[in-house]
């Protein structure tokens, strides 16, 4: 798929947007909630500036994976002992982290918007017949 100029510019941005992302979270040392907010929503919000109308959207989007992935796939691995996390905030939900649920709306808006913003096409526009029957 060939981007415009333009958008070509911003998506190699957001790609090295990720070495200062890195230098920031391994030099100072934050903790994963930071990290998140580095890596998704800087990009995100970036993103959501550009194009506002992709918002919504990506947002029902990522609340709707958040909720079948995040949550179904956490409580189940907690349930049967696959893993154990510890909450930063100190917030279980479900017998997990409640951080969880944060890091996944993000990480799922970022993925919504960055796939709605550079590569999905208005399918919704109405097709003008060329012809008459």
């Amino acid at each position: 798929m060939k981007l415009s100029k333009s958008k070509n510019k911003e998506f190699y941005l957001l790609l090295l947007w990720n070495i200062p992302a890195f230098l920031l979270s391994f030099v100072i040392g934050v903790n994963y909630m930071v990290m998140a907010l580095l890596f998704f929503v800087v990009p995100a919000l970036y993103l959501t500036y550009r194009r506002p109308i992709l918002a919504k959207k990506s947002a029902l989007v990522s609340i709707a994976f958040t909720v079948i992935f995040v949550v179904v796939v956490n409580y189940l691995a907690h349930a049967d002992g696959s893993w154990l996390n510890t909450s930063m905030v100190g917030i279980n939900f479900l017998n997990f982290p409640i951080d969880d649920i944060f890091w996944g709306i993000f990480y799922f808006y970022y993925m919504a918007i960055f796939y709605e913003y550079f590569f999905d096409k208005d399918r919704n526009k109405k097709q003008v017949p060329t012809s008459l029957p």
